[in-house]
Formats: C-alpha cells, structure tokens, sequence
C-alpha cells in the first residue's frame, strides 16, 4: 500500500490572465521561494496550468525567468545569513545548506555557473592555447608543433 502525496492546499488560485495574482506569484517565486511547492500550495491545479502558459505565452516566460532570476540571487544571498547563523554545533549542516544552494544557483542561472579554466565566454568559437617553454616562442594551437632536443651531458 503506497502512501498518497500530502499536499496542502492553502491557498485559492486565481487566473494566470489577472496581472495581480501573476504579480504576487512573481514576488513569490523571486523571494526565492520552491517553485513546485508555491504552484501546489494553490488550488486548482496550478501547477499545469502554469507551465502550459509558460510554454505557450513568451511574455509570462519572460517575466516568470525574471522573477527565477532574482529568486536565484536571494539564494545566494541567503547563503551569507546561514553562514552568520552558524556555530561550532551546527557547522556541518550550516555548510550542507551553503553548498546545496550554491549547487543549485550554478545549474540554474548562468550568472552562477563554474567558469571553466579555458572558458573564453563564446562556446561557439575555438579556444586559442598558448604554451610557453625554454625559449619565449609563442605556440598556437593551430600551428605545427616543432620540438627541439637538447643534448644531456652524462
């Protein structure tokens, strides 16, 4: 016997069309609330409706990628508030909430993202790799490769 999901409805849905409720939904979803869990507090099955007016509807994708934006910097900034929060008890569940969030702005939002050791900003052109070594001979990675050989004096 499998136990049915719990969710509470706490909240009556408005119409994705009312500039109102989108608006509170938006400074929800920028407070850096959990998207799925904000739709299923609603009523009325939220949930899908939204995310066909998202596919269908390019300005409410527009303003609902804003509002994730922002949500992503009030994530980071919270990192800093569970940092000043913690002590030498909870320092190892302090660093487990940092570091999920991190994880999660990375993925997320592009401003978080790693930046490669050879990323040059445009993934549609060819990183240029100088190698420099002995001499100060530049080498590109597009030109032949001459290697000279010294002699080792035995």
């Amino acid at each position: 016997m499998t136990k049915a999901k719990n969710h509470q409805v706490t909240k009556e849905a408005s119409n994705l069309d009312d500039k109102e409720f989108v608006g509170k939904l938006c400074a929800e979803i920028a407070s850096g609330q959990n998207l799925k869990k904000l739709l299923r507090s609603y009523s009325g099955n939220l949930e899908n409706k939204f995310w066909i007016k998202v596919y269908n509807d390019e300005a409410f994708a527009r303003l609902i990628s804003r509002a994730r934006s922002a949500g992503m910097d009030n994530l980071a900034l919270e990192c800093l508030d569970i940092a000043d929060s913690s002590d030498e008890t909870n320092y190892n569940s302090k660093k487990l909430q940092i570091w999920t969030r991190q994880w999660l702005c990375s993925k997320l939002s592009p401003r978080y993202r790693d930046k490669g050791l050879l990323d040059n900003g445009d993934t549609n052109q060819p990183t240029e790799l100088i190698v420099r070594w002995g001499k100060q001979k530049d080498i590109k990675s597009s030109e032949p490769i001459e290697i000279e050989t010294k002699a080792i004096d035995a």
